[in-house]
């Protein structure tokens, strides 16, 4: 394979004149040796032979004169080709020292910091610089050793077309390729909340051993109690119990996810037992409100609860209708006549604003102020604190004695399980996540809680 000359071996050749003739030179010098050869020969046959003396005098004067015409010719080429040496070294000097700048810009930061931007186009003009240097060097002639472009113009061509002017320099134009500017990272996943209080944490709670709840219910009464005379008969009282049965009911969801997943993402198995257990929950938050009791389902306690019995409130009329303050105050007031002590009223967040905003006519100031600039968990209506859920359906009203009311029991607490044994999870490297629970609700006295609407109950309390 041809090797291009490097301008350190063009300054060598160089500094090798004058050794490197052109080849005119060349040919003077070999005319000149061949010319002092026949003078030689000239002078030795007049002293060995000693004839034609003066005719080969007069032959070897006139090639002295003629050596002396190449001599002088010689001193006048050597004289040129040493002017276009010089020249030429100086040029050399020159591109010398712009191919070391770049060298150098190269080595520090790469083609691209060293303002190469055609980089290609840059090698091809080297390329052909070399070829012609080559030629100039192989050929020997003084004449064919001047380059077609100038030092100036060189550099000309160089910074014009191959330097990358400086500018100011912003992210976008200057950044290139992703993370140049490393990034914070969040750690975790950002979902949207979760319901943060549930209906479970307003009811009693008690484990089991079994499937099956017992107990017996007392289902209707005849109270006989009475005062009497001496001797006269006790009036009867009776009573019926029911036997009642409640049936643990499963809830459960499952994910499945590649084992690299929660190998890579480690946040993931803490994303999947937050997530799953708030969405498990909000589901058991509905079925214990609303849980139609046929089986898998729960038997809500809005289902069971005593209906608000819709009277007819004091000093309300059509045009004066009740509001919903007047309305929770008369639903604590029938489950107290019926002996229970009620402790809580569960509304919906849009009901619990319209209570909260409600003002007096005319001079406009809040009734309740407390529900405003207070906390809102210490409001209270006739003694039952009123708590907000999106649980409850908007436009309704749950108020109930929950320590008499009903009891939640759990075989099963709720709980995450990993596994692969899952239909071909095995042979394609998934993982299958269970969220289950086993609970079950009794509600042994549903007459501890009251259910209403608020507009049936505004029409039937006028």
């Amino acid at each position: 394979m041809k090797k291009h000359l490097t301008f350190a071996a063009m300054l060598q050749i160089t500094s090798m004149y004058p050794k490197n003739l052109s080849k005119k030179e060349d040919d003077i010098l070999t005319k000149a040796s061949k010319m002092v050869e026949q003078i030689k020969t000239d002078l030795g046959a007049i002293k060995v032979k000693g004839e034609d003396n003066e005719r080969n005098l007069e032959r070897a004067s006139k090639d002295l004169e003629e050596v002396k015409k190449l001599a002088k010719e010689a001193s006048k080429t050597h004289e040129a080709h040493d002017e276009d040496m010089k020249a030429l070294k100086n040029k050399c000097d020159a591109m010398e020292k712009s191919l070391g700048e770049v060298d150098l810009r190269i080595q520090k930061g790469g083609f691209q910091n060293a303002g190469l931007v055609n980089y290609d186009g840059f090698k091809k003009l080297h390329k052909e610089k070399m070829a012609e240097f080559e030629k100039c060097a192989s050929t020997g002639g003084a004449s064919a050793l001047t380059l077609k472009m100038s030092v100036g113009e060189y550099n000309t061509y160089f910074n014009k077309a191959y330097s990358q002017k400086a500018s100011n320099m912003t992210e976008s134009a200057n950044f290139s390729g992703q993370f140049v500017i490393a990034p914070d990272r969040l750690p975790g996943f950002f979902a949207p909340p979760l319901r943060p209080v549930h209906i479970r944490e307003f009811i009693n709670q008690s484990p089991t051993d079994s499937n099956l709840i017992n107990y017996t219910q007392e289902t209707a009464f005849t109270d006989g109690s009475a005062s009497t005379a001496q001797g006269a008969a006790a009036t009867q009282s009776d009573f019926t119990l029911t036997a009642q049965q409640m049936i643990v009911q499963k809830i459960n969801t499952y994910f499945t996810v590649a084992k690299e997943m929660l190998a890579d993402t480690p946040v993931t198995e803490n994303y999947i037992r937050t997530r799953g257990v708030g969405r498990l929950m909000m589901f058991e938050d509905t079925a214990l409100l609303y849980g139609n009791g046929t089986p898998p389902n729960q038997n809500g306690m809005t289902l069971v609860a005593s209906a608000y019995a819709n009277g007819v409130i004091p000093g309300r009329t059509p045009t004066n209708p009740p509001n919903y303050y007047d309305i929770l105050f008369a639903a604590v007031t029938q489950a107290t006549v019926a002996y229970y002590v009620p402790n809580i009223i569960i509304l919906n967040p849009v009901d619990f604003e319209a209570i909260a905003l409600t003002q007096s006519s005319g001079s406009g100031v809040y009734q309740f102020p407390q529900m405003i600039t207070g906390n809102p968990g210490e409001f209270y209506i006739n003694g039952a604190r009123v708590v907000k859920n999106t649980a409850i359906n908007q436009g309704y009203f749950f108020v109930g004695d929950m320590e008499q009311a009903a009891t939640l029991f759990f075989r099963d607490e709720i709980e995450i399980t990993f596994s692969n044994q899952h239909v071909d999870n095995f042979i394609k490297g998934y993982i299958t996540v269970m969220v289950e629970e086993r609970l079950g609700l009794a509600t042994y006295r549903p007459t501890a809680l009251i259910y209403g609407n608020f507009n049936q109950a505004i029409i039937s309390g006028s």
